[in-house]
């Protein structure tokens, strides 16, 4: 029951804020489980997850930015959906932490990080390595699609369309390695079906928020991810 609540909350979060679910679902699932088995099973449910937020909102998709991206991206997830598969459950945790302290700096103000537009592929790239080691992949996307001009429903859809397709990559080295079989396969689809309807909670909820509630939501769900990380390591 626990995993399903976190891919509620992910899927709501996300869809409001635009950032931050991946990192608390796949932080919550890794106290609960591990962290390889974390994001085996959060792979296939987020994958599934931003392909339906991305078709709520796909008029709006910027597809030149959206290839540029994923040029870089697709990859870069693969690669490191692989390397991720090789490391030590600590270093894997160690990874999620440090993305979680990064997300939670940006959400406080105390860290951004402004790319320049034209670097988008070899930062997709970036990007798509560090996905599939630690998740939270929307933490660094987001500064970069805003970067490039998105806002609103443009960026909420490019977003959602570029982290489907590194979740895709990772999927596959993932499969590769032989992580994905019927028992994730199971809680996949549990989590997925949580995931996609927090997404469409979330477009109702974001509708009547204000800026001023949807940051401190943002920065609410970064300061739990940082104690779910905490938690991990220090077990």
């Amino acid at each position: 029951m626990i995993p399903v609540l976190f891919a509620l909350a992910a899927g709501l979060l996300t869809t409001i804020t635009g950032v931050g679910g991946g990192a608390l679902l796949m932080l919550g699932l890794a106290v609960v489980w591990d962290p390889l088995t974390a994001l085996a099973v959060t792979a296939p449910a987020l994958g599934i997850g931003n392909l339906h937020r991305w078709w709520l909102f796909r008029r709006e998709t910027d597809f030149a930015l959206f290839g540029a991206f994923i040029a870089g991206a697709l990859p870069g997830s693969l690669l490191g959906g692989l390397v991720a598969t090789r490391l030590p459950q600590g270093a894997l945790f160690g990874i999620m932490a440090a993305m979680a302290l990064l997300g939670a700096a940006r959400a406080l103000g105390w860290f951004q990080w402004r790319p320049k537009a034209r670097f988008i592929t070899p930062a997709g790239a970036g990007i798509g390595v560090v996905a599939a080691g630690a998740g939270g992949a929307g933490l660094l996307t987001a500064p970069l699609m805003l970067a490039a001009g998105l806002s609103g429903g443009a960026y909420l859809a490019t977003a959602a369309g570029c982290a489907f397709t590194m979740h895709a990559g990772r999927l596959t080295a993932y499969a590769v390695e032989g992580l994905i079989g019927p028992s994730t396969l199971g809680w996949s689809l549990a989590l997925a079906v949580a995931v996609t309807s927090g997404n469409l909670l979330g477009k109702r909820v974001r509708a009547w928020m204000s800026d001023a509630v949807t940051r401190r939501v943002e920065v609410g769900a970064m300061l739990m991810a940082v104690a779910l990380a905490i938690t991990g390591v220090t077990r």
